[in-house]
This record gives C-alpha cells, structure tokens and sequence, in this order.
C-alpha cells in the first residue's frame, strides 16, 4: 500500500569543489551537503553530488544521500538516488530510493520524491513510499 509523507528540509552545509574544468567553461564539479528533515519525516540527510555544469551554467547531476530518520514512528535508514538538472536557477530533480537499503523498521522501503524548486530557505517534499 502506498504511504505519504510531508516533510520539510534545510540544507545545513554546502561544500562544493571542482575535479575538472573544460575549455570554454562548465566542468565536473563534486559537492557534498548535509541536511535537516522535520515533519512526518525527521532526521538528517548527507548527500554526495557528481554535477556537470555546461559553460552556460546549467548542470546535470546525480548522487546519493543516506537518510537516517523516523519516518511515521518508524526508525532506520535507507539512500536516496538523486538524479536531475539544474537550469536558470531550478532544479528539477528525482530521488529514488535505493532498493534493499532500508535499514531497522524501515527495511523493505521502497519510494520516490519528486522535486522541483529554485534556492529556498527551506524546502518543502512529499515522499511517496512503501514499507
């Protein structure tokens, strides 16, 4: 049966470098973010990006985070799958999340968020889930 969940995120920390410039502009660029989760999800996320930019400034990007968290009374983990693009100032982005990695009352979980918003304070989600 398939569950929702509200919840709301803060990015807690950005740290962002570049492994390859290209000529002209754009490159591959590796970030690593940690966030906050309140809601009917709470807890804390750490994220690992693989992004790259075009010279315009657009990017593709794709990374994983590990979600600890008690998600509707129940504890555990699992990782999302990020996949997505970035593009005048919006990212528009899938997280799936990654099958077998549940962990403690959350092993078995199976969802998606879909996510689409430019920079915010704080950013609201709904995942969409089975357990």
């Amino acid at each position: 049966m398939l569950s929702k969940a509200n919840t709301t995120f803060k990015i807690t920390k950005w740290e962002e470098e570049s492994i390859s410039e290209l000529t002209g502009g754009g490159g591959l660029r590796r970030a690593h973010i940690t966030k906050s989760y309140e809601g009917e999800l709470q807890g804390d996320g750490i994220v690992e990006y693989l992004m790259a930019y075009k010279p315009e400034g657009s990017a593709s990007f794709t990374g994983y985070e590990v979600v600890t968290c008690v998600l509707n009374g129940k504890s555990g983990s699992f990782v999302f799958e990020h996949r997505g693009k970035f593009k005048d100032g919006v990212v528009d982005s899938t997280w799936s999340i990654a099958e077998g990695s549940g962990s403690g009352e959350l092993a078995g979980i199976r969802g998606e968020v879909y996510f689409k918003a430019g920079h915010q304070a704080e950013y609201a989600v709904t995942l969409e889930y089975e357990l």
